[in-house]
């Protein structure tokens, strides 16, 4: 089975439509000996990636449709051999930007294994057509997890990583062009030793960088930075790329007084003006939020999702919870987390639920449970109140039951890899992704104000 992880550029496919309901959301069941099948999963493991090209497609919803309607065109704006786009959450790959035209990104490369030519695929929608599908990466290094931000003054920026060669060796490549659609692009390296990098573009100026990228990046030992094994660091320049007043700095709240670390990709990032969110989530840490509106200068916390055991370390703690001595399994995140601020700046945030269990201290490996399914949902609005679900693989036949024999196992919810947008109306539309007769597809959930919800 293909997994396509392209959740940035593909906006939908599939469809059914519910109508808003004060119902609690119910997932279908799966049969308990698949539901409570464990796998292992070992610290700064990234995902396995298959040697199967797939083509990066563009969904278009034309003026949000009734519930049951399927107002999609698609075109395909490039091909990859190179799969893994992601380990957890979505990196900021597409920007519709006010004029209509669109800006996209996503890892390239069009030699096979070991992908000796990857880097960043882009291309541009100028108002009526998208151009040629590009063959060669925008740098000259190889590199990956592009992210994509076009500034108030119509300046593409791509910030990507240098593919790691030894250890502690890693550096972000920041490339960048006038004027969006057109033009080279000039690439250097920022001095920033990170990996998996998320950036965003705001400030009152429309030109400030707000980067957050993991420090130890895959390194086996991993390489602490500031006491954590991954630090979420947070990097941030104040006119566009040029300088970087802020390199590699741990918010308080993100600390190593507060978690061990994070894994790759397990964070997510966004921006209106000053104000910038910031959410991390983990297996064994919690989904949390922190909170700017001052540009990046300070910071304020909130804990969306706690895990039940501070400073969770493997190789010394059971998942015990009730101090019986016995491994409990513990409610938890599958790290895919998403947020999107709304058009009066308020937090929205979405991820997988999961399950953990450790059980053995000598494996140097967690359990989880990926037949855990569920998308969750929290908004500031909800204030100390739990997330709710709000998604879950379809049950087609109205049985109750997932009919699925098995799939495979990648490290996250059933359904996961939050991606969400809005428009001027405030309307939320959020895309993820689901399995579907044992293959994963893309679903389009449209949020009327963060009150109605609609699946398409």
């Amino acid at each position: 089975m293909k997994k396509q992880l392209l959740v940035g550029i593909a906006l939908g496919v599939g469809a059914v439509s519910i109508a808003q309901t004060t119902v609690p959301f119910v997932a279908p069941k799966l049969p308990a000996a698949i539901a409570n099948k464990a796998v292992l999963y070992k610290d700064n493991q990234q995902l396995g990636t298959v040697n199967d090209s797939f083509e990066g497609v563009v969904g278009k919803l034309k003026n949000a449709p009734a519930p049951t309607q399927k107002a999609y065109t698609t075109t395909t704006i490039g091909t990859s051999e190179y799969q893994l786009q992601s380990n957890a959450s979505i990196c900021n790959r597409v920007v519709l930007n006010s004029d209509g035209t669109i800006s996209a990104t996503w890892t390239m490369a069009q030699a096979a294994s070991p992908w000796a030519d990857r880097g960043t695929g882009y291309n541009y929608y100028n108002g009526s057509a998208w151009g040629a599908a590009p063959t060669v990466r925008i740098e000259s290094t190889r590199c990956g997890w592009a992210n994509i931000a076009v500034g108030a003054n119509g300046a593409e920026y791509v910030i990507s990583h240098e593919a790691l060669t030894t250890p502690g060796t890693a550096n972000l490549l920041f490339s960048s062009r006038a004027a969006k659609g057109t033009g080279a692009w000039t690439t250097g390296g920022t001095g920033i030793a990170d990996t998996w990098p998320r950036m965003v573009v705001g400030g009152a100026n429309g030109t400030t960088l707000h980067v957050i990228a993991q420090s130890s990046g895959a390194t086996t030992p991993v390489t602490p930075y500031r006491g954590q094994d991954g630090a979420l660091c947070y990097s941030r320049s104040l006119d566009g790329g040029a300088t970087w007043d802020k390199v590699r700095t741990i918010i308080p709240a993100l600390d190593s007084s507060n978690y061990l670390g994070f894994g790759g990709d397990s964070y997510a990032i966004d921006v209106k003006g000053d104000t910038v969110v910031i959410v991390v989530g983990g297996f064994k840490v919690d989904v949390a939020m922190v909170k700017s509106i001052d540009n990046g200068n300070t910071w304020t916390k909130t804990i969306i999702k706690q895990f039940p055991i501070p400073l969770f370390d493997e190789p010394t703690m059971l998942s015990d919870i009730d101090s019986d001595g016995f491994a409990d399994t513990l409610d938890t995140n599958d790290a895919t987390v998403g947020v999107l601020l709304d058009n009066q700046g308020k937090a929205h945030v979405f991820y997988g639920a999961m399950r953990m269990l450790n059980d053995d201290l000598s494996d140097n490996a967690v359990s989880y449970f990926p037949g855990t399914d569920g998308l969750m949902y929290w908004n500031e609005n909800m204030g100390a109140t739990l997330s709710k679900m709000i998604a879950a693989a379809l049950d087609l036949n109205n049985d109750q039951t997932l009919n699925v024999a098995d799939w495979g196992t990648y490290q996250t919810s059933l359904t996961s890899h939050p991606n969400a947008g809005i428009d001027a109306q405030g309307r939320i539309y959020l895309a993820y992704s689901s399995i579907l007769k044992e293959l994963p597809k893309m679903v389009l959930l449209l949020m009327e104000k963060a009150t109605d919800i609609r699946l398409y």
